[in-house]
């Protein structure tokens, strides 16, 4: 008679749908990937193949991690400072997987899970790092042109009333702009949206840092705490909103997957949805 260990069929279990929904955020960067070569193009179908007809091989076996991997790093090394950020995070994420898999698939989703924890962890730490050492981020011009032009919050945009008005002329005047020689206009002066602008550029900013820092510190004081894990999914959410990055939506929520625990159910449903759901605005978006 041969005994089975639930716990450990759970494991593996979760192992596995993490794995797909791992794969399904990987197959959506490449194919709205802006430029994509032969050699890509090949690898991707190849890959895209693979998890159609076997979706179990790409959850007990580092081959296709290793296609995802190679994609990865071909696409750094012909353009290595012309690539998005979550294409750095996919790289992570492919590399964190095959090494995942050289341990027993009973420690496999323990592993991966302390392995996306330690990515979320030097993820908002770089990125808390890298926005801190920047003058133009630390004191809200970068942010103050973004929200000035209408750059952040497209869809509530409208909703502001008068500033909203002022937002959309400035990014008016700025399609202009660019369609002018630069050598006639050098220049373009944008109008503030409110009389308190500047103040609520710079308090975005330090907003921002202050979110990505305590993502960070969570991470790695209390992994496993739900107020973590609820801070990293307002966090996903609100790149939707100010940004509709869905794509780097898709991999993080894939991240936070990994990252949690096999037995919470409700919160790997929510981050599987996430990064389905953003997939699915992917391939609209290809339509």
């Amino acid at each position: 008679m041969t005994e089975t260990n639930d716990s450990s069929d759970q494991g593996i279990g979760s192992y596995r749908f993490t794995i797909l929904i791992a794969a399904a955020a990987f197959l959506c960067y490449f194919f709205t990937s802006y430029r994509i070569d032969e050699n890509e193009q090949t690898i991707g179908v190849i890959a895209l193949l693979s998890i159609l007809v076997g979706p179990r091989w790409w959850s007990v076996s580092a081959w296709p991690w290793l296609i995802v991997l190679a994609t990865m790093l071909i696409t750094l090394a012909q353009r290595p400072i012309d690539v998005p950020n979550h294409h750095f995070v996919m790289t992570y994420v492919a590399a964190a997987i095959i090494l995942t898999s050289l341990v027993p698939a009973a420690m496999r989703s323990e592993t991966l899970c302390e392995n996306a924890r330690w990515m979320l962890i030097v993820l908002m730490a770089f990125a808390t790092v890298q926005k801190a050492l920047s003058p133009t981020f630390r004191d809200g011009s970068y942010l103050g042109y973004e929200l000035a032009r209408g750059g952040f919050a497209r869809p509530i945009i409208p909703l502001l009333g008068e500033p909203s008005k002022k937002m959309f002329s400035n990014d008016e005047k700025l399609e202009e702009f660019r369609s002018q020689d630069p050598r006639e206009v050098p220049s373009v002066e944008l109008e503030l949206p409110t009389s308190r602008f500047v103040q609520v550029a710079y308090g975005f900013a330090i907003a921002i840092l202050a979110i990505e820092l305590w993502l960070a510190v969570m991470m790695w004081i209390a992994p496993g705490a739900l107020v973590t894990h609820l801070s990293l999914i307002a966090f996903i959410v609100s790149l939707g909103v100010l940004r509709q990055e869905f794509t780097f939506i898709s991999v993080v929520s894939a991240m936070g997957l990994m990252a949690s625990d096999p037995s919470r159910t409700v919160l790997r449903g929510t981050y599987a949805t996430l990064s389905v759901l953003t997939a699915a605005a992917i391939l609209k978006t290809l339509n």
